[in-house]
């Protein structure tokens, strides 16, 4: 088993995501949701392929994800019939074991008490 290390750092100006050495920074200011963005639209980058779902979808622009660990990929149920659920296209592979320490702002998440995701506390 490997420990690599990620931080993400934010000042006014910029964003930077370092994985052990390496290190990319978005060098403008971020905008945060005031509300769960629920559907996508038009929503395309070099990496994640955003799926065309079921219902029909939102733009999200301005803001933008991160998928923590990998993303959902193609599956199927148990009689091998396919699932009918957005499937993200994506060659990044998805990262395989657990995470600990995760901390948005000086809040640390609680993956351990939750079922059904995790949303910061109210300031």
């Amino acid at each position: 088993m490997e420990w690599i290390q990620i931080t993400i750092e934010h000042s006014a100006d910029s964003s930077t995501l370092t994985v052990d050495d390496d290190a990319c920074s978005i060098n403008a200011q971020r905008k945060l949701a005031q509300h769960p963005v629920q559907k996508f639209s038009n929503v395309f980058t070099d990496i994640v392929i955003i799926p065309v779902g079921l219902n029909s979808p939102v733009d999200p622009k301005p803001f933008l994800f991160t998928f923590i660990g990998g993303i959902e990929r193609e599956s199927h149920s148990t009689d091998g019939s396919m699932l009918l659920r957005p499937i993200y296209q994506c060659a990044v592979p998805n990262l395989l074991g657990c995470m600990r320490g995760v901390r948005i702002g000086g809040e640390m998440v609680d993956s351990r008490n939750t079922t059904y995701g995790y949303r910061p506390s109210e300031p």
